[in-house]
């Protein structure tokens, strides 16, 4: 195990570098330990959320845990998140690079051999967060459009499946969400929303289908009886036609705003036939540029949300160990006012008393000075108490 004051390995339970002792970091990761078991036995039975949350309990108490962290890598693989996996496998390969102990860095360069996958299950990624987004400004078809194409480039990502099924049924469309629902208990059946989801679908398709057959039985008994058309009257003599010349003079304003108009039109199809290619131009140069900014952002935005979370991280496992040398400390306080007492009783010869205060002290966590003054005290009291034994026998 590593040390971790001075980060060095150490064997035993007290580090030999700097004199730590390590049973609190045993302690932890032990329950590392346990907690990677159980992730790894949900992850066996493809239940993907559970594990998740048990390996990141392995990782929290033990950050060095590589197989928690690889496991949650192709937890996360499983579920068509590649930015979360490569993050966990990059920190793994960090913390061990040997490619024959940690198979993180095989992880690593079969994801690099395979970009276009990894590309493609970004960009289903970026869709999906565009089509929340633009759910959220009330934008229905751009955002249907984002989802389906996010559902069609990954065969595995639930969130977008489940984002889709939700918009299906607040169309009324509840078979499509039906089958989309389908497709996330085939890919992860004990996710925690898929219940939810699946009753909600039930419980609304339902009530729909019920109101619809009602408005359509209201709508069948109030429907007029149809009757048979009134014959049209049949005019015995013809109406009598007129030239265009006499058309035309006797709707000379209306012969002179459609000409006005045809003018108007023929003029803005020349103007436009002028203009557009330059703005056209410019348009598509203002869409490049905003398309590279947009990825800046998107690139800078993904590594600052690497940053915060593991900084996060960090600092729940500073708070651990702060914890941990509190407790350690406050042993170490107890442990020093009973021998200091028993050093003063012993003085003052109230061996009884020091004996009491000698026992109440906890060897097993004890520094190297203050195992000397405990070992000297206890035989200079079981020796003192072994010679008043014997001055007390009669001859």
């Amino acid at each position: 195990m590593r040390c971790p004051m001075c980060h060095e390995e150490a064997e035993g339970r007290v580090c030999t570098h700097c004199g730590h002792n390590l049973e609190a970091a045993y302690a932890m990761a032990k329950a590392s330990g346990r907690f990677y078991n159980e992730g790894l036995r949900y992850a066996q039975k493809e239940q993907y959320q559970h594990a998740r949350i048990w390996l990141k309990k392995a990782i929290r108490y033990n950050r060095e845990n590589l197989q928690a962290r690889n496991l949650l890598g192709l937890v996360y693989m499983q579920t068509g998140e590649i930015g979360e996996a490569v993050g966990q496998w990059t920190q793994s390969v960090a913390i061990c690079e040997d490619a024959a102990v940690n198979p993180a860095v095989e992880y690593l360069k079969k994801v690099s051999r395979t970009l276009g996958k990894a590309a493609q299950l970004k960009q289903a990624v970026r869709l999906y967060n565009e089509g929340l987004a633009l759910l959220q400004d009330g934008q229905r078809d751009t955002a249907l459009l984002h989802l389906k194409k996010s559902v069609s480039l990954s065969d595995r990502y639930v969130r977008a499946r489940e984002l889709l099924a939700l918009y299906w049924m607040d169309e009324h469309q509840f078979d499509k969400a039906e089958m989309l629902l389908q497709e996330v208990e085939a890919i992860d059946p004990e996710d925690p929303q898929l219940p939810h989801l699946k009753s909600l679908c039930e419980e609304e398709g339902a009530r729909w289908r019920g109101s619809k057959e009602g408005k359509e039985a209201a709508r069948v008994s109030t429907e007029p009886v149809e009757t048979e058309p009134l014959s049209m009257p049949i005019f015995a003599g013809k109406t009598p036609k007129r030239s265009i010349r006499t058309y035309l003079r006797q709707n000379a304003s209306v012969v002179q705003f459609l000409l006005f108009a045809l003018g108007l039109a023929v003029g803005l199809m020349f103007m436009a036939l002028l203009v557009t290619p330059e703005q056209l131009s410019a348009l598509r140069q203002q869409s490049n540029e905003l398309s590279a900014q947009l990825a800046q952002m998107e690139s800078a935005q993904e590594e600052e949300t690497n940053r915060i979370a593991a900084l996060q991280e960090e600092a729940a496992l500073m708070t651990e160990e702060h914890s941990a040398l509190e407790s350690e400390y406050d042993l170490y306080q107890e442990n020093t006012t009973a021998l200091l007492t028993a050093w003063s009783l012993y003085q003052s010869e109230d061996l009884s008393g020091a004996r009491e205060s000698l026992d109440r002290v906890q060897t097993g966590s004890l520094s190297v000075e203050q195992r000397e003054l405990y070992e000297w005290l206890d035989t200079q009291i079981g020796n003192t108490d072994v010679t008043e034994d014997s001055s007390e026998v009669t001859p």
